[in-house]
């Protein structure tokens, strides 16, 4: 596996988002993927980004892909992990009281009838804010996934939510919330933060919400405007398997 003490040079870095890209959404990660996983990063420049906490990367994933990761960037890359502990800690964001009562009024009007109380978690440079609430049966979280989709609540929340908070924006993330950070605090910040001496402008990205209001969607817009890149779109480990046996292998 690659360290600290390699050699970038021209090496194309390789970055994957955690849940819905190494995990199906809202699991852990399948034996077998693991195994292979583990296995394929082997000598190659392996990057995790996620919205999650790193506790929640180590649960999803398990120690030894994150160990053998060169750099974690967790919530949404404004804390960044490597050698096993937090290196950098970013853009740290508390609401406003007007921010914070915009949200609990949106909530307290959603119709959807499941909800459970406890909907906001304070992360390390990003806030969580789960529709469900928290915890959630995945009985649960299915039937808000199905009723989001019917309805569009998210998309149309966070454009609100947006146009309304200039100083913060709004990311759609798993299947039952949204990621808000500090403006420009979001996932494509961490194209500036690969080791410099890389082949920056090659990097291949694995994420599974690269739609406008998607959780990736600005790494995935910045990469297109200035840095290139290749971008696949997945669905599930599957999908991310297929692409790593057929491509990358």
């Amino acid at each position: 596996m690659m360290n600290h003490n390699t050699s970038y040079q021209d090496v194309k870095p390789f970055i994957f988002d955690v849940d819905g890209v190494l995990t199906d959404t809202g699991c852990t990660i399948t034996p077998e993927f693991q195994e292979y996983f583990l296995n394929w990063m082997q000598h190659k420049p392996v990057m995790l980004v996620t919205g999650s906490e790193h506790h929640r990367t180590r649960e999803q994933l398990g120690d030894a892909i994150v160990d053998a990761a060169l750099i974690t960037y967790n919530c949404l890359g404004n804390s960044i992990w490597f050698d096993g502990q937090e290196q950098l800690h970013i853009n740290s964001i508390r609401l406003t009281r007007q921010e914070r009562l915009w949200i609990h009024h949106e909530i307290l009007l959603m119709q959807f009838p499941g909800k459970l109380g406890n909907h906001m978690e304070q992360r390390r440079g990003s806030i969580n804010l789960s529709f469900t609430g928290r915890p959630a049966t995945p009985d649960v979280r299915k039937a808000f996934a199905i009723w989001d989709e019917q309805h569009q609540y998210r998309a149309r929340l966070i454009h609100r939510f947006n146009e309304q908070n200039p100083r913060l924006e709004a990311f759609i993330g798993g299947d039952t919330s949204v990621d808000i950070c500090l403006k420009h605090a979001n996932k494509a910040q961490i194209l500036n933060l690969l080791p410099q001496a890389m082949d920056r402008n090659n990097f291949i990205f694995f994420g599974d919400k690269c739609f406008p209001g998607g959780i990736d969607y600005p790494l995935v817009k910045w990469s297109q405007e200035k840095w290139g890149g290749t971008i696949h779109e997945v669905q599930g480990h599957l999908a991310t398997w297929n692409i790593l046996q057929e491509m990358y292998s």
